[in-house]
């Protein structure tokens, strides 16, 4: 049983640090993996205004009136200004093509992007409904996030370090040998986000449909996994 998951390890050692400088002298290589597990406690909510009129100007203006008043709703959800951002508007005409050929301007489509960044997410649902209630055209998607992200990447990366240390311990000391000094350290992380895509015609209806489950009227964002990889390289001792 210890052969074969030595050969193993060997086979994954030479896959994993194929592109790793390793030293002349004796050596060990292995890899170490850790999560750290958090729940979301930020929620970003990208949102859409759309209008669709004769004029560039009144498209703008509708864009306008919408904006404002979604701007204007936002005290209750004790958003600040740095919690919200408005991308630029966008305006483009309406062409229709004829059968002679032809082209004619029936009218202008104007959109802005609004992004908020939404503190307590259990207001996720009250804020959307209001943004629906003032004729928002488009939610694109909700994103879970955790406002402690950068603690939690580091704790996964030194229980991965934590881990490839004791794995290298452990297969030494079943050789009768000791680790020696590190040599060389290549480290993979990987940042969650749980996201619920993007959904059109939600005035009709109403909530999301996901995988996960979901109580009426409420967003159950998944756990976050903040998860590390460390492949260290350790001078092998090795008695005479």
């Amino acid at each position: 049983m210890k052969k074969i998951s030595l050969l193993c390890l060997a086979l994954l050692s030479l896959n994993t640090f194929a592109n790793t400088a390793l030293p002349n002298n004796r050596h060990i290589s292995v890899n170490g993996y850790a999560q750290v597990t958090a729940k979301p406690d930020l929620a970003i909510i990208n949102l859409e205004v759309k209008s669709q009129q004769k004029t560039s100007l009144a498209a703008k203006q509708e864009i306008d009136q919408k904006v404002n008043q979604f701007l204007a709703g936002l005290d209750k959800f004790s958003l600040k200004t740095e919690d919200v951002s408005a991308s630029q508007l966008a305006t483009s005409p309406l062409i229709q093509y004829l059968d002679n050929g032809e082209q004619r301007t029936v009218g202008y489509r104007a959109n802005r992007n609004l992004k908020v960044s939404l503190k307590d997410i259990n207001q996720v649902s009250e804020l959307i409904n209001f943004a629906l209630g003032i004729e928002i055209d488009q939610v694109n998607n909700i994103e879970f996030k955790s406002s402690q992200a950068k603690q939690y990447q580091q704790q996964a990366s030194a229980l991965a370090v934590q881990d490839a240390t004791e794995q290298g311990q452990a297969l030494a000391k079943a050789f009768s040998a000791s680790l020696g000094k590190i040599y060389s350290i290549n480290s993979q992380v990987q940042v969650p986000q749980f996201q619920y895509g993007q959904h059109r015609g939600m005035m009709e209806d109403g909530l999301y449909k996901t995988a996960s489950a979901r109580v009426e009227g409420q967003y159950l964002p998944e756990t976050l996994t903040f998860s590390a990889t460390v492949y260290a390289v350790f001078d092998l001792n090795v008695p005479l």
